[in-house]
């Protein structure tokens, strides 16, 4: 699984690809995650989470920016964009669905992006079924949603959700690139040729276009017995007929 936020790609000031990256590289992926999780998360800067097929989350060359959190580059990329300090920014909604958890993480991502773009963003929260009809229909400037693999394969994720003219898209992008990448990925045999494709579409979605802000990727702990030998797959409780209990 990931945790994301998605842009409105369609409203300003979110419409300029210059102001998304500022706001992704805000976002001090590690304080939060030692914060709210302490630890039992991985920093993202790629939409698809470890254990997908085609993931490039171990890949230092894409997106390194947004694990790095450079507050300087943030900051550089607003003023670029024609808003040093925020100055000149309409208001800013993040919207989230109700829950303890997305509320606590707003705050903070909120008090990231004051503290390094000088920019204030106002928190709006729905209940479920009301926030996936506004993504529907029309999605805020900011929203954050989590992602949970179907099957282990980046068509789950990157074709599947951003793909403009058959995923979800409630960013409401696109991008020719990325659309032909995922396609022709969907239709292609070579494995390798496949994480080729994969790989770059990861790239303009998340570190060249900053789409999305990847956040975190889910994680959890596992208490087992120093007598026990055990697998630990990507979906399940695993198989258990490959477990093993060795002499104490």
């Amino acid at each position: 699984c990931t945790y994301y936020y998605g842009f409105n790609t369609t409203k300003p000031p979110f419409d300029n690809v210059l102001v998304r990256k500022a706001f992704s590289a805000a976002v001090d992926r590690q304080m939060l995650i030692d914060t709210i999780f302490k630890g039992a998360a991985i920093p993202a800067h790629t939409f698809a989470s470890p254990g997908v097929w085609g993931n490039v989350a171990d890949d230092p060359k894409v997106g390194r920016w947004m694990l790095d959190y450079d507050s300087e580059l943030a900051r550089a990329w607003l003023a670029e964009a024609g808003y040093p300090d925020g100055e000149g920014l309409p208001q800013i909604t993040l919207m989230y669905n109700t829950s303890e958890a997305h509320r606590q993480i707003a705050e903070i991502i909120r008090s990231m992006w004051k503290e390094t773009l000088g920019v204030e963003v106002e928190l709006a929260e729905q209940e479920w079924e009301a926030y996936l009809n506004i993504l529907r229909d029309d999605p805020p400037q900011i929203w954050r949603s989590g992602w949970c693999t179907d099957y282990p394969d980046q068509h789950n994720w990157l074709f599947e959700v951003f793909h403009s003219g058959q995923g979800d898209n409630y960013i409401r992008w696109h991008n020719e690139e990325f659309d032909r990448l995922t396609g022709e990925a969907s239709q292609e045999f070579d494995p390798g040729r496949r994480k080729e494709l994969y790989r770059r579409a990861e790239i303009i979605l998340c570190d060249e276009e900053a789409a999305i802000i990847p956040i975190y990727h889910y994680g959890d702990f596992t208490l087992t017995k120093p007598y026990v030998e055990r697998t630990y797959p990507t979906l399940g409780i695993g198989h258990i007929e490959r477990w093993k209990v060795t002499t104490r």
